[in-house]
C-alpha cells in the first residue's frame, strides 16, 4: 500500500517565490526580535549600574554629612524667625504650581475625551 499522490501546483515559480519572500521576512523579524532582546538586557545592565552608583552617592553623602561639622548660628533670633518665613512662602508657591500642574492636566484630558466623545 505504498501508492504516491502528486498534485500539480499552479505557477510554481510564484508559489516559490513567496515562500521565499515569506523565509526573508521570517528572518528579518527573528534578527529585529534578538535585536531588541539585546537592547532590552543592556537597560537592565544599564539600569543595575545606575542604581549602585545611586546607593553609592547616597552613602557619601551620608558620609559627608557625619563629617561636616554643625553651624553655628550667630545670627539674631529675628532674622532667623524671617528666614524662616521666606522659606514656608517658598514652599507654598510650588505647590501653587503643581496644583495648577495638575488642574492643567485634568483639562487637556477632559478636551480629549470630549473629542473621542465627538468621534
Amino acid at each position: 500500500m505504498n501508492s504516491e499522490f502528486f498534485v500539480r501546483i499552479e505557477e510554481p515559480k510564484k508559489l516559490r517565490k513567496k515562500l521565499l519572500e515569506t523565509s526573508r521576512e521570517v528572518v528579518l523579524l527573528i534578527q529585529d526580535h534578538e535585536s531588541i532582546k539585546r537592547i532590552k538586557q543592556e537597560k537592565i545592565e544599564l539600569l543595575n549600574e545606575a542604581a549602585k552608583t545611586i546607593s553609592e552617592i547616597n552613602m557619601l553623602i551620608q558620609k559627608m554629612k557625619k563629617l561636616i561639622p554643625p553651624l553655628e548660628s550667630k545670627k539674631p533670633q529675628q532674622k532667623q524667625q524671617k528666614f524662616l518665613e521666606e522659606k514656608e512662602v517658598e514652599v507654598v508657591t510650588p505647590q501653587k504650581t503643581k496644583l495648577s500642574e495638575l488642574e492643567r492636566l485634568e483639562q487637556e484630558l477632559k478636551q480629549i475625551e470630549e473629542k473621542i466623545k465627538e468621534i
